[in-house]
C-alpha cells in the first residue's frame, strides 16, 4: 500500500537519511562474496589488483551515490520514492537487460543474493565505452606493436598491454566468481552453460598467454636480444598466439572460429581431391608438353597447374603450347573446367552448407543466453525475486522505470515512462472517470502499488520495449533552421571549391585567394559542428537542435580540424600548411552526401551489418598475423632490396613485398590475399638468402 500523505514525507526523510548515513544500496560490501581474493590475477605479473579495485570502487561508489540522490530528487513529485533495495533490484535488472541487448550470456551471477554492490560497480565500469575503447582497444593495439623506438619502450608498451588485459581479467573473474553452472535452472548440456564454459576457458587461456608473454618480454629485454637481433624464435612462438585476445574480447570472433573449424573438417577432403587431380593433370602435362620449361618435371608441372587453378597465370602459361598446336587447348580447357569451375564451386557449396549449420547453432545458443538474461531480469524486478521463482510475481512500477532510466540514460523522463507503459499491463479502466478515481486512490494510499506480472507477459513486452525507438515531436526553431541553411551552403561551396582547385581552375583571383576561401570554409564548418553537437549542453540535451549524423558530421569535423591545423601552420610560415588546409577541405566533401537519402540509408544499413562482420574480420586479421609471424621466421632480413632492384627476373618494385619487418610482412600477406600476381610475389622469395626452395615458397604462399 502507498503510505498516507501524513506519513509519506516522514518515510521519504527516513529513506533519504538512510541513503546519506548508511550510503546507498550500491556500495562496497566487505562481507560480500565478491571480495574474496582472486587467484587468477596472480598469473599476471604486473597487475596491481588491490589498487585497481580500490580506484574502481571509489569512483563507482561516488557515482552511484550521486545517481541515487539525483533520481530521488527528480521523482520526488510522484510520492513514490524507491527504497534502497528497490533501487538495487532495478540496477541488477538493468545489467541483465543490457546483457540481453548485447547478446551475451548473463555476466552477473544467477544467484541474486550473491550479487554485491561491488559487482554492480565493476559491471558498469567493465562494459562502459571508456573501458571498451580506452582500455581494451588501446591494450590490443599496444600488444600488436612489433617494436618500440628502443628496447625499454618495447618493454613498457608490452607491460602496459599486459596490465590492461590483466585488469579486465580480474574484473571478469570477479563477476563470474558466483556465476557457476550448478546455479542455473537448466541442465548442464544447455547452450548457456556451454557459453559460460567457453568464457572460462578463454579467461584461463588469456591469463596463460599473458604470463608467457611477460616472460618473453623480460627475456627479450635482458637476455635474448642484442642491438642487431631482429626476430628471435621464442618471440615468434609467443607472438603467434597474440590473436587470442580477439577471441577473448569478441564472441562473434569465437563463433566465426567455431564455424571455420567445422568447415575445415569437411573442406579438407575436397581440397585433397583437388590436389590429387592437379597431380594427375601434371603427370599428363609432363608427357604432352615436355619441351615447355614449365612442364619438364612433375614438381614444376604441378606448381604451374596449381598457379593456373588460381587463374593468376591464365592464359599466359598455356599460350606457348597453344601456339605449337591448337589441339593443346583441349587439355587446358578441360583442366580449367574441372579444377576451377567444378571443384571450386564444390568447395564453395561445402563451405556454405557447413556455415549455415554453424550459424544455426550459434543463433540457438544466442537465443538461449538471451532467454536466461530476461529471466534473471524478471527475477530481479519482482518482489519475490530472492525466492528464485519466475512464474508469477508482483512488480513495483517505479522499479521498472528506474531500470529503464539506467538502461537508457539519454532518454528523458517522458520517454522512460513510455517504455514502462509498454511493459506493464493496463491496470485502469478505459473511462476517464474510472481513471481519475483510481489515481485518487493511488495517491491517497488506498490502492496497491504492486501489480501482478507473469514472466510470459514480461518476456514479450520487454522485447517490444527494448526494440522500440521513442521519438518526440520536434519544433523547428529559428536556430535549427539557420544551422541547416549554414550546413547546406557550406557543403555546396566547399564542394565547388575543391573541384575547382583540383581541376586547376586557371583564374588569377581564385588562385590568389585559395587560402582565404579555404579559411572561410573551415571556420564555417567548425561553427556548424559546434552548433550541431552543442558541446556546452551535450550531456543534458534532450533533442538536438538539428539533424545529427555521426558519420557524416564526424568526418566533416575531422576535416575541419585538419584544415584548422593547416591554417595555423600557414600562419606560422610552415610550407606544409596549405597542404593540410586543402586536405581537410577534401575530407569535408563527404558532408555533401547529407542531401542524398539513398546514401544515408546505406550508412544506416552499414551500421547494422558491420558489427555482424566483426567476427570474420577478427578471424582474417588473426590468420594474417599468424602468416606474418611465420614469414618473418622464414625470411626476416633475407630479402636484399638493393640487390633485387637490379635483378631482371624480379618484377619491378615487387621486391618491396618482403618480411623484413612486421609492417612490410603484413602488406605482403595482404597482397597475396588479393590473389593477383601472387606468383610474381613468390618469385621474390626465390632469390632470398635462405629458404628459397620453390616448394617452401609456393607451399607457404598458396596456403592463403
Amino acid at each position: 500500500m502507498v503510505p498516507s500523505p501524513g506519513n509519506q514525507n516522514n518515510d521519504a526523510v527516513d529513506d533519504a537519511t538512510n541513503a546519506v548515513g548508511e550510503s546507498p544500496s550500491l556500495t562496497y560490501d566487505k562481507s560480500s562474496n565478491g571480495s574474496r581474493p582472486n587467484r587468477l590475477s596472480a598469473l599476471v605479473i604486473f597487475l596491481s589488483s588491490w589498487c585497481t579495485t580500490r580506484a574502481i570502487n571509489d569512483c563507482a561508489d561516488e557515482e552511484l551515490t550521486s545517481d541515487y540522490h539525483m533520481w530521488n530528487q527528480q521523482h520526488c513529485d510522484t510520492n513514490l520514492l524507491l527504497t534502497r533495495e528497490e533501487h538495487r533490484a532495478a540496477s541488477i535488472a538493468a545489467c541483465f537487460l543490457k546483457d540481453y541487448e548485447d547478446g551475451r550470456p548473463p555476466t552477473l551471477s544467477p544467484k541474486l543474493k550473491s550479487i554485491s554492490d561491488r559487482h554492480l560497480q565493476m559491471y558498469r565500469f567493465k562494459h562502459s565505452t571508456v573501458w571498451s575503447f580506452g582500455g581494451l582497444s588501446i591494450a590490443t593495439i599496444l600488444l600488436f606493436v612489433a617494436d618500440g623506438p628502443s628496447r625499454i619502450w618495447t618493454l613498457i608498451l608490452n607491460m602496459t598491454a599486459v596490465t590492461l588485459f590483466g585488469m579486465d581479467l580480474y574484473m571478469k573473474r570477479q563477476l563470474h566468481m558466483e556465476n557457476d553452472t550448478r546455479h542455473y535452472h537448466a541442465e548442464p548440456q544447455t547452450s548457456t552453460n556451454r557459453s559460460t564454459l567457453y568464457d572460462r576457458f578463454m579467461m584461463y587461456a588469456v591469463a596463460l598467454f599473458l604470463s608467457i608473454f611477460t616472460i618473453q618480454s623480460w627475456l627479450a629485454f635482458w637476455l635474448l636480444y642484442d642491438d642487431t637481433s631482429t626476430y628471435h624464435p621464442f618471440t615468434w612462438a609467443v607472438s603467434i598466439f597474440k590473436p587470442i585476445v580477439f577471441f577473448y574480447q569478441s564472441r562473434r570472433a569465437r563463433d566465426a572460429f567455431e564455424a571455420l573449424s567445422r568447415i575445415g573438417k569437411k573442406l579438407l577432403r575436397v581440397i585433397l581431391i583437388e590436389l590429387f587431380l592437379i597431380l594427375t593433370f601434371a603427370a599428363v602435362a609432363c608427357r604432352l608438353f615436355s619441351n615447355d620449361e614449365n612442364f619438364q618435371t612433375l614438381g614444376r608441372s604441378w606448381l604451374s597447374l596449381f598457379a593456373l587453378s588460381t587463374t593468376v597465370v591464365n592464359p599466359s602459361i598455356w599460350m606457348p603450347a597453344y601456339n605449337d598446336s591448337r589441339w593443346n587447348a583441349i587439355f587446358f580447357v578441360t583442366f580449367i573446367v574441372v579444377g576451377v569451375f567444378y571443384l571450386h564451386s564444390l568447395v564453395l557449396s561445402v563451405v556454405f552448407q557447413v556455415f549455415i549449420k554453424s550459424a544455426t547453432e550459434v543463433h540457438r545458443r544466442s537465443v538461449s543466453d538471451k532467454e536466461q538474461s530476461l529471466r534473471l531480469a524478471y527475477l530481479a524486478l519482482t518482489t519475490n525475486s530472492f525466492n528464485d521463482t519466475a512464474e508469477k510475481s508482483f512488480v513495483h512500477p517505479p522499479t521498472i522505470r528506474e531500470a529503464f532510466r539506467l538502461l537508457r540514460p539519454h532518454y528523458s523522463r517522458l520517454k522512460t515512462t513510455v517504455l514502462m507503459d509498454i511493459v506493464l499491463p493496463p491496470i485502469f479502466d478505459t473511462s476517464k472517470q474510472q481513471i481519475q478515481e483510481e489515481e485518487n486512490l493511488l495517491y491517497n494510499g488506498s490502492l496497491e502499488t504492486k501489480y501482478p506480472l507473469s514472466y510470459t507477459y514480461f518476456r514479450n513486452r520487454i522485447r517490444q520495449a527494448l526494440t522500440s525507438s521513442v521519438r518526440v515531436a520536434r519544433s523547428h526553431s529559428a536556430l535549427g533552421l539557420a544551422v541547416e541553411v549554414l550546413g547546406a551552403t557550406g557543403a555546396i561551396c566547399n564542394l565547388a571549391y575543391v573541384i575547382l582547385l583540383t581541376s586547376k581552375f586557371d583564374v588569377g583571383w581564385f588562385l590568389n585567394s585559395e587560402f582565404a576561401l579555404g579559411s572561410i570554409l573551415t571556420f564555417a564548418a567548425l561553427v556548424e559542428a559546434i552548433l550541431r553537437y552543442n558541446p556546452v549542453k551535450f550531456a543534458y540535451r534532450i533533442d538536438p537542435m538539428s539533424r545529427l549524423n555521426a558519420i557524416l558530421d564526424g568526418t566533416g569535423t575531422i576535416g575541419a580540424i585538419v584544415s584548422l591545423i593547416g591554417i595555423i601552420l600557414k600562419l606560422t610560415r610552415d610550407e606544409n600548411g596549405l597542404d593540410f588546409l586543402l586536405t581537410g577541405r577534401a575530407i569535408g566533401m563527404i558532408q555533401s552526401m547529407r542531401f542524398s537519402v539513398w546514401f544515408r540509408e546505406v550508412l544506416q544499413r552499414s551500421l547494422y551489418v558491420l558489427p555482424l562482420l566483426s567476427g570474420p574480420i577478427f578471424l582474417v586479421l588473426s590468420t594474417m598475423h599468424v602468416f606474418v609471424c611465420c614469414g618473418m621466421l622464414l625470411w626476416s632480413g633475407s630479402v636484399d632490396v638493393d640487390e633485387l632492384s637490379t635483378n631482371e627476373n624480379v618484377e619491378s618494385l615487387f621486391y618491396l613485398n618482403n618480411f623484413n619487418s612486421y609492417g612490410q610482412g603484413f602488406i605482403t600477406i595482404f597482397n597475396v590475399l588479393v590473389v593477383n600476381d601472387w606468383n610474381q610475389i613468390a618469385n621474390v622469395f626465390l632469390y632470398a638468402d635462405r629458404h628459397s626452395d620453390p616448394v617452401i615458397v609456393y607451399l607457404f604462399l598458396s596456403q592463403l
